[in-house]
């Protein structure tokens, strides 16, 4: 169903399946502009057991059904555009500022790898995963911590799964937009396939008081 109130709704929505009526007379009974789209899959509608003879119920029943399929689409669209990524990765970077100064003390590891240790303030992030999913939490995002191992970034803190469902720790940033942007010491923010799934994403880099580049805080949002 496609609705225009200053935004744009499509959702498909499969009366004219369930009623067996016309789309331009459907149209007309409704009373109020709407583009039916004839489909298979992803439908929305409500199937009632009765068989109705009488027009005036069946229209009744009809505009019953397209408001609740435009509730369940408005909601659809409110979930799925209701974030700011550059908002959620200032969250992430703040909550990371509150404990303390980022640096880099001795080695651990990360899934099969030996990396730098990350820490802010006293606290080691390598394999620390509390941050992250709280990010999750208030934000329903992914988010992680690299830290920069020779050439590379690392994830050491991360809420991101593989295919087999396990944190992605130890998986390394693809060499994308993303890595050009932060080698260079810059944020990116942009569309990123992370680990097979495209989020909308935000990464920012990590520098110790040197000013060098010691990791990367990264957040996404499923498109």
């Amino acid at each position: 169903m496609r609705i225009n109130l200053g935004f744009s709704i499509e959702c498909v929505v499969a009366t004219e399946r369930v009623w067996g009526v016309k789309s331009k007379k459907l149209n007309a009974q409704l009373g109020f502009p709407l583009k039916w789209k004839k489909v298979t899959s992803s439908v929305f509608y409500m199937d009632w057991p009765i068989l109705f003879y009488t027009s005036p119920i069946k229209v009744v029943l009809m505009k019953f059904t397209s408001l609740i399929a435009f509730v369940l689409c408005a909601l659809q669209f409110g979930n799925a555009h209701a974030y700011d990524p550059k908002a959620t990765i200032e969250d992430l970077d703040s909550r990371l500022a509150k404990i303390g100064a980022p640096k880099i003390n001795g080695t651990d590891t990360a899934g099969d790898k030996t990396v730098p240790a990350l820490f802010f303030g006293d606290r080691k992030i390598n394999n620390n995963f509390d941050v992250v999913d709280a990010i999750r939490k208030a934000h329903n995002a992914t988010a992680t911590v690299f830290v920069k191992d020779g050439d590379e970034f690392v994830r050491v803190s991360t809420n991101v799964l593989t295919p087999e469902g396990k944190r992605g720790v130890g998986t390394q940033l693809a060499r994308n937009a993303a890595y050009a942007a932060l080698s260079k010491g810059e944020k990116f923010c942009g569309a990123v396939d992370v680990l097979g799934t495209m989020f909308d994403t935000c990464y920012h880099p990590i520098k110790g008081a040197d000013g060098k580049i010691i990791g990367v805080t990264y957040i996404g949002h499923k498109k």
